[in-house]
């Protein structure tokens, strides 16, 4: 496929908390403000799906929105993937789960999209925060 085909983009962003060092909670908090920005101006025209653990969309994902007054529109969707935690050895182990758990629910929706490994456009790697992340051009 051509580039001048693709009319958009679909940004798989998978986000968990345990993961997060200090400094990537501010990190994540201006990516969530910056891509609801975005999307609002159509400044990229993307589709940006989230993944979030439950912890993280409650302490995190879900304040934000509160505390910024702003909402999520029709081009950001949010979906909770859940693995019972206990059911791990470690923390490493679940998140490895959680990430394959997630791969394995992108992989389901996307499968019908027409797609190639084009590669990505430059803005990407300022979301890109996990191997996991990806983005898909959308063609007519």
């Amino acid at each position: 496929m051509k580039v001048e085909n693709v009319i958009g983009w679909r940004l798989d962003l998978l986000r968990n908390c345990a993961e997060w060092q200090s400094s990537q909670v501010v990190v994540a908090k201006a990516e969530f403000i910056e891509l609801i920005t975005k999307t609002e101006l159509f400044v990229i025209p993307v589709s940006v799906y989230l993944y979030l653990d439950r912890q993280t969309s409650k302490k995190y994902y879900e304040h934000w929105l509160e505390e910024s007054g702003l909402s999520l529109n029709e081009l950001i969707s949010c979906s909770i993937i859940e693995l019972e935690h206990a059911d791990f050895g470690s923390e490493k182990e679940y998140l490895r789960q959680w990430y394959k758990s997630c791969s394995q629910f992108i992989s389901a929706q996307t499968k019908h999209l027409n797609t190639t490994q084009d590669e990505n456009p430059a803005w990407f790697t300022q979301h890109q925060q996990t191997q996991y992340d990806s983005i898909l051009p959308i063609y007519f």
